[in-house]
């Protein structure tokens, strides 16, 4: 979140900084992150004003299907942490998808398999996924609790993300 990162540190105080979780992007990470973005936006990547209607929802189930296709290749832990950590940073930036979709569209499908996908990932070590313990694996879990929150706020009665 822009807001997030423009923070001060040397305003902050220990506590603060106590809870602060962060996710180190290596170059590898950064550039599987801008592919996703690409992905999801489409046409719209790079544009300074950027619209979304519905259709957009769907999009996003085609983007799913893509990365799945994708992330099935893949056989490296630490790449397949790459792609899946992209894949759902690019879909909690652009989240337009969560509130702005017609009844029975399919979404529900694509949240289950996303959390699905992480609990099954994060069972792995540290050392296999090419993390470390301290800053990126303690930060996915609350990037993923954030988004958990994202997703079942704008959905409660339909969207469960259980990772």
């Amino acid at each position: 979140d822009e807001e997030d990162e423009n923070i001060d540190v040397n305003q902050l105080s220990q506590e603060q900084m106590n809870a602060l979780r962060v996710i180190l992007y290596t170059p590898q990470r950064e550039q599987i992150a801008d592919e996703y973005s690409r992905l999801i936006l489409g046409d719209q990547y790079g544009q300074d004003l950027m619209t979304f209607n519905t259709s957009f929802s769907y999009h996003v189930l085609y983007s799913y299907q893509v990365f799945r296709s994708k992330y099935s290749k893949v056989r490296d832990a630490a790449v397949k942490f790459d792609t899946l950590l992209a894949f759902t940073d690019a879909l909690k930036e652009h989240d337009v998808w969560m509130h702005d979709h017609e009844e029975g569209w399919g979404g529900e499908k694509m949240v289950v398999g996303l959390a699905r996908t992480w609990k099954n990932l994060l069972s792995r070590s540290d050392e296999q996924l090419g993390i470390d313990t301290e800053f990126t694996r303690s930060g996915a879990v609350a990037f993923l609790e954030d988004f958990k929150i994202a997703v079942e706020g704008a959905n409660a009665e339909s969207m469960k993300f259980r990772f």
